[in-house]
């Protein structure tokens, strides 16, 4: 009896534990994951050398008397080809328990394979046997390894080297393919390679390569002068810039972090060219007009100094960037005595006298101050040069017709103006022809140099050469340097003209005269008579007055010679009186 009492005593304490268990288990709840943080958030990237912790909290809700198995818990992490690796306590790494619950894992550098992407899932289960494992469900991560980032490099919007000229702005924009990264710029403008600007991800320096105006000088000489003297304007214009002609290195680079390598340097050349500043030269007359003088050492002709008083002379210079400069002189002109110095310089039209100077021996006019009379501008806006220009001339006053006008270099606003001059240049030295006309050529905006050729056609009026006995055949025009000179001149039959027309070449222009010799008489001789005791006859006066007797002189000849042959005709043939 009392064996069967022990067994039924133990088989009832097995049932009740069964029982127990059972109702353990059945008051157990699945494994819960709380909150997953991670110390980056989920999608981070970072290069194969980089480290990076993973960790997560793992909650017990309604275990009853069972806990979290801690050696059960794992991360399961799947490479970007497919691979899956699951990391424990036991691995390396290894997953690590934390206080409360927390479990975290951290991959140091090298431990991940190839770039990509990575999804990491998490597991864990209860202390009881039979409790499965849970997975973290719907809470992955993803982390994504980089290699090396990239910067590129512009100048001014050009990914590539780049030329400018002096005076121009030279922008550099640096930038990474990675947001963050600090991005470095470089140049070696100031004479050295050095850092000019950096920047998070994307930097742009603008660098002015000339802030200075450029350098001028400007003179006059003399200084004071008389009415109609020749004036010399020198000056000087340059420009250097902050930065000289040449080639110059721009380069750039990003620093790497955590994530990201640096990136090998980009760099990029520049290179500046040197520009000439343009230039303006303008005189202002005493009465306020203006005019224009093209380039440094040029002189101003007598024709443009013939008022009294002060004369300004300004330079203008501006150099590719802008920057200008600005300087004045003066020089004085002096009224010479008798002369009120007061010309008619610009005036249109204007009396010639009366057809050009007179006087014996070609005097040309009186030797002091000019007078000037008719005055005529004609304006090309374009030459191009080796093409011919024709500019005419309608005052008849002038005695310039037209000038044919080629040039060497491209020019603009060229002006060529004909002044006619009522006497002789004080300046120059006689001449002993027949001056028919003085008068001045100026081409202003264009450099005397740079004039390759140019053909004056005149017109000589018949009625002043035929009252001043002018060879018709020996006009031709004169130009003055240093002492005047003929040009070859050619003429134009005239016929019933009352001008006859002439074409001559000149290799620049100034003073110039039209002139000619007086012309040959004719020399008569006639043979010495008893009658009449003629000599040499060397006037045309003299031929007319001999020529008036002569012709008396044979009529009564004629007379005689016909009374005696009528008496004699009488006498030889009338018949005798019958008686």
């Amino acid at each position: 009896m009392r064996p069967l009492f022990v067994v039924a005593v133990l088989t009832l304490a097995l049932l009740a534990s069964a029982v127990s268990v059972h109702a353990g288990h059945d008051a157990a709840t699945a494994v819960s994951f709380g909150d997953t943080v991670f110390t980056t958030p989920n999608g981070s990237q970072y290069a194969p050398a980089a480290s990076y912790p993973v960790s997560v909290t793992i909650t017990n809700e309604s275990f009853g008397s069972d806990t979290i198995d801690a050696s059960s818990v794992k991360m399961r992490l799947v490479a970007p080809g497919g691979g899956s690796f699951n990391y424990t306590s036991a691995t390396t790494p290894a997953v690590s328990n934390t206080s409360n619950g927390v479990f975290s894992i951290t991959f140091t550098q090298g431990q991940l394979g190839p770039a990509g992407t990575y999804t990491l899932t998490w597991f864990a289960k209860t202390v009881a046997e039979n409790d499965t494992e849970t997975a973290s469900g719907g809470v992955e991560y993803t982390v994504s390894k980089n290699s090396s980032a990239s910067v590129s490099l512009k100048l001014n919007g050009t990914a590539g080297d780049r030329a400018y000229n002096i005076g121009s702005v030279i922008e550099q924009n640096a930038q990474s393919t990675v947001s963050g990264l600090t991005t470095r710029l470089y140049n070696n403008f100031s004479g050295s390679i050095g850092l000019v600007g950096s920047g998070s991800a994307e930097v742009t320096v603008s660098n002015r390569t000339d802030t200075t105006a450029p350098t001028t000088t400007l003179g006059v000489s003399p200084s004071s002068a008389s009415p109609q003297q020749v004036v010399t304007v020198s000056c000087t214009v340059s420009d250097s810039g902050n930065v000289g002609a040449g080639p110059y290195a721009v380069s750039a680079n990003a620093t790497g972090n955590e994530n990201y390598s640096a990136s090998a340097t980009v760099t990029r050349t520049a290179t500046l060219s040197s520009v000439a500043p343009t230039k303006t030269i303008t005189v202002t007359k005493p009465g306020g007009s203006t005019f224009a003088v093209a380039n440094c050492n040029e002189t101003i002709s007598g024709s443009s100094t013939e008022e009294s008083g002060t004369y300004s002379v300004r330079l203008q210079a501006a150099d590719n960037a802008g920057n200008t400069d600005e300087r004045t002189v003066t020089f004085t002109v002096s009224a010479a005595s008798g002369d009120s110095g007061n010309g008619s310089s610009g005036s249109s039209g204007g009396s010639s006298g009366s057809g050009g100077s007179s006087g014996g021996g070609g005097s040309g006019g009186s030797t002091g101050g000019l007078d000037e009379g008719a005055v005529e501008t004609v304006s090309l806006q374009t030459v191009r040069p080796g093409e011919a220009y024709v500019a005419k001339f309608s005052n008849s006053n002038l005695g310039i017709v037209e000038i044919d006008f080629v040039a060497k270099a491209p020019a603009s606003d060229v002006r060529i103006t004909v002044t006619e001059l009522k006497t002789r240049p004080e300046t120059t030295s006689r001449l002993n022809d027949w001056v028919y006309k003085y008068v001045s050529i100026k081409v202003t905006n264009i450099e005397a140099g740079d004039i390759e050729s140019v053909k004056i056609r005149f017109a000589v009026s018949n009625k002043w050469a035929k009252e001043n006995r002018v060879d018709l055949d020996s006009i031709a025009l004169y130009r003055y340097t240093t002492e005047w000179t003929p040009l070859q001149t050619t003429s134009e039959p005239s016929f019933l003209s009352e001008m006859t027309f002439y074409d001559a070449k000149s290799p620049g222009v100034s003073f110039f005269a039209i002139a000619g010799s007086e012309r040959a008489e004719p020399i008569v001789s006639v043979l010495n008579t008893t009658e009449l005791n003629l000599t040499s006859i060397t006037s045309p006066e003299a031929v007319a007055n001999y020529s008036k007797g002569l012709l008396v002189l044979l009529a009564l000849i004629f007379a005689i010679a016909a009374g005696v042959m009528y008496w004699k005709w009488d006498v030889l043939f009338k018949k005798p009186h019958s008686r």
